[in-house]
């Protein structure tokens, strides 16, 4: 049996009662489903009728049929209620009945994107609440309706009832103590790596990174001598600076260190590059008009404060840097690595 069909701010009970009755063809099974007396239903809708001066329903047939008034009826309830409402979303932001925005992103964004994201959704939002965690940790409270919209580096494929729009893809690069990018002239090759005598730094394997990372490299077939698993970017750049080891990692997480990147070179890793997608993820069932300022505010910081310092990072990736700006273009484009 079908679920009766939402109650939503703009159409009353009866209204609703009415959708339901003509998805059920039964004034009988309506009252089963809302747990009332079929009199009790035949009530409303009469009462109903009456208010709107039309007869909804041809009680002379079985299955009861709606009349012709009552399909325009039905129609129009049922297939433009939601557009409805974000029509009603709009109209709350701007008249200043601003929702709350709880909104997560993971740590490698946090210093240089969210804080000019929550100035610019300030004007539409009463309050705003953020954490930054890894993209599993987001995911679950995501999942768990704790956060309404995060920024993450696992797209989460499998999960349904998600919206899923691309911000942007940056390929990745070694990052090398300083005296160690030193010791080499000419691009690093993985033989190089593997024999150079330093471990690679493993991010934390539950990390999107850290899947991101052991992907490729099985991938590839490669085998990296390893001692250190970590679970920040905080601690995997102080490791390297200390000349404890090297990892693979994209631009944004040495601009997020930069305070603490002294003693840390960025070069050109062997091809192939890896990339890493970020992506906005909002339930399907979220306020459409938040979500698409969201997107477009955090397109705007990306593209006038984040790209450029990333470009200044790692000059040679200006051109595989990319911003997904165009909606229809980020249904399109190719997954991560």
């Amino acid at each position: 049996m079908k679920s009766p069909f939402r109650r939503t701010e703009l159409f009353d009970a009866d209204a609703m009662l009415f959708v339901l009755i003509c998805e059920l063809q039964s004034f009988s099974k309506a009252a089963s489903v809302i747990g009332q007396t079929q009199s009790s239903v035949s009530r409303r809708i009469d009462a109903f009728e009456r208010k709107l001066g039309l007869t909804l329903f041809n009680r002379t047939v079985r299955p009861i049929a709606p009349t012709q008034e009552g399909r325009v009826l039905f129609h129009e309830i049922n297939h433009h209620a939601d557009a409805l409402e974000e029509t009603v979303g709009r109209f709350r932001i701007k008249n200043a009945l601003n929702p709350v925005i709880h909104i997560g992103c993971v740590e490698s964004l946090s210093l240089d994107l969210i804080p000019k994201l929550i100035k610019k959704l300030l004007p539409i939002t009463s309050r705003v609440l953020q954490v930054t965690a890894t993209s599993n940790t987001l995911i679950k409270h995501l999942l768990e309706h704790k956060l309404d919209i995060i920024i993450s580096s696992d797209l989460f494929p499998g999960i349904p009832g998600l919206n899923r729009r691309l911000l942007f893809r940056e390929p990745s690069v070694l990052l090398l103590p300083e005296a160690m990018a030193k010791s080499k002239t000419g691009p690093w090759t993985w033989s190089d790596l593997r024999f150079c005598g330093k471990p690679y730094i493993y991010y934390h394997k539950e990390s999107g990174g850290g899947r991101l990372n052991e992907t490729y490299l099985s991938s590839q077939y490669l085998s990296l001598p390893n001692k250190i698993e970590v679970d920040t970017n905080a601690v995997m750049v102080t490791l390297v600076a200390d000349n404890l080891g090297w990892t693979i990692a994209r631009p944004s997480t040495l601009m997020q260190t930069r305070t603490i990147a002294q003693g840390v070179t960025a070069v050109p890793m062997p091809e192939p590059l890896l990339y890493r997608d970020l992506v906005m993820i909002s339930h399907k069932s979220e306020d459409k008009a938040i979500v698409e300022a969201c997107y477009r505010a955090a397109c705007s910081v990306l593209r006038d404060e984040v790209l450029p310092k990333l470009v200044a990072v790692a000059p040679w990736l200006k051109d595989g840097i990319r911003l997904y700006e165009d909606p229809n273009e980020s249904k399109n484009s190719p997954n991560s690595v």
